[in-house]
């Protein structure tokens, strides 16, 4: 019966898209049933979306150059220079397993 909620679905969706068009022919003053507005979003409305999307890249950027930057001062700021980075991993490893 799957088929069938389906084709349910698209009628649903043709209703409702209909009643749409019906309300923007009443509202643009268009006689003619064949005719189909298309409606734009306000030009605020896109400056908002992409300057939302171009923050979350900056500051996931930032948040990659942060963790990068902490990576770099915890293995060459305060460790030894004669500590090699490896020995530092395992280190790390050992003690975040819960071995002393």
């Amino acid at each position: 019966m799957q088929y069938r909620k389906r084709l349910g679905d698209k009628v649903a969706e043709q209703r409702v898209f209909q009643a749409e068009q019906k309300v923007l022919r009443k509202k643009y003053k268009v006689d003619i049933d064949g005719t189909i507005k298309v409606q734009k979003k306000p030009v605020l409305e896109v400056i908002i979306e992409n300057g939302a999307l171009i923050v979350r890249i900056i500051l996931t950027i930032v948040a990659i150059i942060l963790i990068g930057i902490a990576i770099l001062a915890l293995t060459y700021m305060y460790i030894a220079p004669e500590v090699p980075l490896k020995e530092v991993f395992i280190e790390l490893a050992h003690q975040l397993k819960g071995g002393s």
